[in-house]
């Protein structure tokens, strides 16, 4: 019975995963879309309006200051990438999480492949730039791919 229960616990943790994971790969979509039509300027202002009260209490504040100047200096061509980085990625979890949650099998070695992909990429990026967004983001598709494994074995290696 132990076995039993841990393997629904499993599951339904995998399956709220996937709808977390379809939820923000919608949002990371739009997000994606609004970069890539947004210009500079108005990126520098959502930022100003993000960190509005963190530069009121501190002129010189940290991560204020660090977004500010990113989004200041932020070149056409790093723009575009980051706008097409987000849209992609919210558009490939979309694209797995329907194809796992209609039981596809070429899904979950898809999705294994490309999710260890972009958590190589985001190790890679947190490496190199401090983001919380990112650390969440790997933390959050590392615990998905280690989910899809229990799924995929059970799911398929019991058929066997």
């Amino acid at each position: 019975m132990h076995r039993y229960i841990r393997r629904v616990i499993e599951h339904k943790v995998f399956h709220t995963g996937l709808y977390i994971k379809a939820i923000y790969g919608f949002l990371e979509s739009i997000a994606g879309i609004i970069v890539l039509f947004a210009s500079q300027r108005m990126i520098t202002r959502f930022v100003q309006f993000i960190f509005g009260q963190e530069f009121i209490e501190d002129p010189h504040d940290l991560f204020g200051s660090f977004f500010l100047n990113l989004a200041n200096n932020l070149s056409v061509r790093m723009h575009v990438f980051i706008g097409l980085y987000i849209l992609v990625h919210g558009l490939v979890n979309i694209a797995l999480v329907l194809a796992l949650i209609h039981k596809k099998r070429w899904a979950f070695p898809a999705a294994g492949a490309l999710m260890g992909i972009f958590v190589i990429y985001q190790i890679y990026t947190i490496c190199f730039t401090f983001s919380l967004l990112m650390i969440f983001l790997t933390i959050t598709d590392l615990i998905i791919l280690a989910l899809l494994k229990f799924e995929y074995d059970y799911q398929y290696k019991k058929k066997k």
